[in-house]
């Protein structure tokens, strides 16, 4: 739980960092970075054998899965979208 906070935390002052100070004023190429370091990340984890593979078919995927991911991209966007807009601590 800890740890959640922290990341989390240090996540925000990074994508702040990157989008204002930086100058990086694409919060939709990084919410797409974001996306992608999560998906090779959850990758090397199930080939490693870190976390057990499971079996789903594609209309399960694109009913279940898909959704969710579609949703969480979209959140992410926003949430750092705000961040050119607004400070941390306001956000």
């Amino acid at each position: 739980m800890v740890q959640w906070i922290v990341f989390s935390a240090a996540l925000i002052m990074f994508n702040k960092y990157i989008l204002v100070f930086y100058g990086f004023s694409y919060p939709v190429c990084l919410t797409m970075m974001h996306m992608a370091f999560g998906s090779v990340a959850a990758f090397v984890l199930v080939k490693g054998g870190v976390v057990k593979e499971v079996e789903i078919d594609a209309k399960k995927y694109m009913s279940s899965i898909a959704p969710i991911a579609a949703l969480f991209a979209i959140v992410l966007w926003l949430s750092n979208a705000t961040y050119v807009y607004l400070s941390v601590s306001f956000a």
